[in-house]
């Protein structure tokens, strides 16, 4: 009988133990764009045009689209999933060759960094998207909904 109830308490513990807490975060969040594009002269020459909306930043793999970002603390280690709802999309006019990184949807990459012994959630998009017919959006305003796995002994970049 004491062996059984050692058996069953060692069970509970580690099936608690490996059972992630998750917990849901929701933004709602607009985008500033500005109504055109800043012209900008690259160092070989080239005249680009840069969209920009506020607090933006940018990727290396297409310099002239604005990422968006969204950083926030968490309460242990884990893993992002990111679901993009209630989105509301305009057309927009493109040019240059940055426009091929734009996808049916638009890019979101999710990332937990760790500062000492605090960990931060941290989501990327690239606001575009291409149409059925060839023609380019970009998103005005949306619900960033994030759901976190708390797993403490995961890796600290997912």
């Amino acid at each position: 009988m004491i062996m059984n109830s050692k058996l069953l308490f060692a069970l509970l513990l580690v099936s608690s133990g490996l059972l992630a807490q998750s917990s849901t975060l929701s933004y709602n969040r607009t985008l500033k764009w500005q109504s055109e594009t800043t012209k900008m002269t690259a160092p070989g020459g080239e005249l680009l045009s840069v969209w920009k909306f506020e607090n933006c930043s940018y990727a290396d793999f297409a310099p002239t689209l604005p990422i968006y970002n969204e950083r926030f603390q968490l309460p242990s280690n884990g893993s992002l999933t990111v679901l993009l709802e209630e989105s509301i999309w305009e057309p927009v006019a493109l040019e240059g060759k940055d426009k091929s990184a734009i996808q049916a949807n638009p890019i979101i990459e999710t990332y937990v960094d760790q500062e000492r012994t605090q960990f931060f959630g941290r989501v990327t998009i690239l606001p575009f998207r291409t149409t059925t017919n060839g023609k380019y959006e970009r998103l005005r305003s949306f619900t960033l909904k994030i759901q976190v796995n708390q797993t403490p002994n995961s890796p600290t970049q997912v």
